[in-house]
């Protein structure tokens, strides 16, 4: 199972690995994203994103119902996380992605950007969200 996401220079892809064996509502996923740029792209890769299913569900809600609320997905130690507010005239998309380095700080990947709020991004997101083979 795999939500998959490709829209206005952001690239998602969130494949789901497994389940925690004492927390069914903790879903352990393999993440990779791109965040296009003039002359490249930064690029991550993980397979050990855990997710509440709760958040997660939150989440497609708030995308689903129009950002009425501003959508947030996080994993469970706020490594990996996305935001989007819906503004006046503009979504506000947040991406945070920070991976420790054992004994050498962190390395962290922040990316900010105003898209439309009517636009494909938040369009193709619904699309992907509601698409998604949710088994709880």
């Amino acid at each position: 199972m795999e939500l998959t996401f490709r829209s206005e220079g952001v690239d998602l892809d969130l494949e789901f690995m497994e389940v925690d064996e004492n927390d069914s509502n903790s879903l352990r996923f393999a993440a990779n994203v791109k965040l296009a740029h003039p002359t490249g792209a930064f690029i991550y890769s993980a397979n050990d994103v855990w997710l509440d299913t709760n958040m997660w569900d939150l989440f497609e809600s708030s995308v689903i119902n129009g950002l009425e609320q501003p959508a947030r997905l996080h994993d469970l130690s706020y490594f990996f996380e996305i935001h989007i507010i819906r503004g006046e005239k503009k979504l506000n998309l947040k991406i945070n992605i920070k991976e420790p380095l054992v004994s050498n700080g962190e390395i962290m990947l922040t990316s900010t950007q105003f898209l439309d709020i009517d636009g494909a991004f938040i369009n193709q997101l619904r699309s992907s969200l509601k698409s998604f083979p949710k088994f709880w």
